[in-house]
This record gives C-alpha cells, sequence and structure tokens, in this order.
C-alpha cells in the first residue's frame, strides 16, 4: 500500500469517525433538545396560565359593571313597553276573568248561606229558646222583688203598714201581668 493509500484510508477513516461522532451527537443532541422543549413548554404553558388567570381577576370586575350596565340600558329601554304590554294583558285578562269570577263567588256564597241557613235558623231558635226558659223564672222574681223593695224602701218608712200592703199587691199584679204575658212559671214545669 501505497502513501497516499494509507492517507486515503485515515482520510476515510477520520471522515468516518467524524460522521459517526456527528450522527451520535445529533442524536444525543436531539433527546436533549426535546427534554429541553418540554420543560421550555411546561414553563410557559404555567406562564401563560398565571398570566390569562391574573388577567381575568384584573378584567373581570371590569367586563362585569360593563355588561350590567349594558343589560340595565337595555332593561330601561325595554321596560316601558313591557310595562305597557303587562298592562293592556292584565287589563285583558280581568276584564275577561272578572265578571265570571264575581258570579261564581257570588254563586258559591248564595248556595253556603242556602245551605247554612236553615240549620243556622234552628239552632239560633233553639239557644234563644233554652235562654229564655231558663232565665225567664230568675227574671220573674228579680223584676218582682226589686219592684218589692223599692216601694217598700221610699214609701215603707212613710206609709208603714199601709205601703208595705200596698206594695205587696202592686208586686203580685206585675207578676200577674209577667205571667200573662210569659206565661205562668208553674206551667212551664
Amino acid at each position: 500500500m501505497s502513501a497516499l493509500g494509507v492517507v486515503l484510508v485515515v482520510v476515510a477513516a477520520a471522515l468516518l469517525s467524524g460522521a459517526v461522532t456527528a450522527v451520535v451527537t445529533l442524536i444525543l443532541a436531539r433527546a436533549h433538545l426535546r427534554r429541553q422543549l418540554e420543560q421550555a413548554g411546561e414553563t410557559v404553558s404555567a406562564r401563560v396560565r398565571t398570566a390569562v388567570v391574573e388577567a381575568g381577576e384584573e378584567l373581570l370586575p371590569r367586563f362585569r359593571a360593563e355588561v350590567r350596565a349594558g343589560l340595565e340600558e337595555a332593561a330601561e329601554g325595554m321596560m316601558p313597553r313591557l310595562r305597557s304590554e303587562v298592562g293592556k294583558g292584565v287589563d285583558d285578562g280581568a276584564t275577561e276573568v272578572l265578571p265570571r269570577l264575581k258570579a261564581s263567588v257570588r254563586e258559591g256564597v248564595e248556595q253556603a248561606a242556602a245551605d247554612v241557613m236553615p240549620e243556622l235558623r234552628s239552632q239560633v231558635k233553639a239557644g234563644l229558646g233554652e235562654a229564655g226558659e231558663e232565665l225567664l223564672p230568675r227574671f220573674r222574681t228579680e223584676v218582682a222583688e226589686g219592684v218589692r223593695d223599692a216601694v217598700v224602701s221610699v214609701l215603707g218608712k212613710r206609709l208603714g203598714r199601709r205601703a208595705e200592703d200596698l206594695a205587696r199587691k202592686g208586686s203580685s199584679v206585675l207578676s200577674t201581668g209577667l205571667n200573662i204575658l210569659f206565661g205562668d212559671d208553674q206551667e212551664d214545669r
């Protein structure tokens, strides 16, 4: 082999060694670059998320205020028409429904009164009768004694026995009159 052949083999070996080194370096660099890019992507993603959250927190109150103002303005613009439409609907509904409702309520009240009235009358009548029967004898006695006491006290001292007789006769007449008007105690028993 000649010197030229050796130089060519050395150059070829050097070129081959350089090419292999370059390929291995590229493979290693590529894996390293991929890891670096993934880390950079995660860092950038976290920073972007943080920036978006901060921007949202900063802009959200302003956005809410803008939306609220727009909604209030739109509502104020629509409110007269809405009130008018609701008023018309209520008026129409009342005009249509109110007479039927009144008639239905009146009919129900009249029917309820008609159903209850006979029983109510009989209960009131029975209650009055019982109360009258219970209180009438006591009423007669009280009135007679009251008249007697009044006449005796006023006239008793001045007129003496004659006044007492007169008072007895007067209370007897009053008692007889009450018996005639209301019936005799003895007859009721």
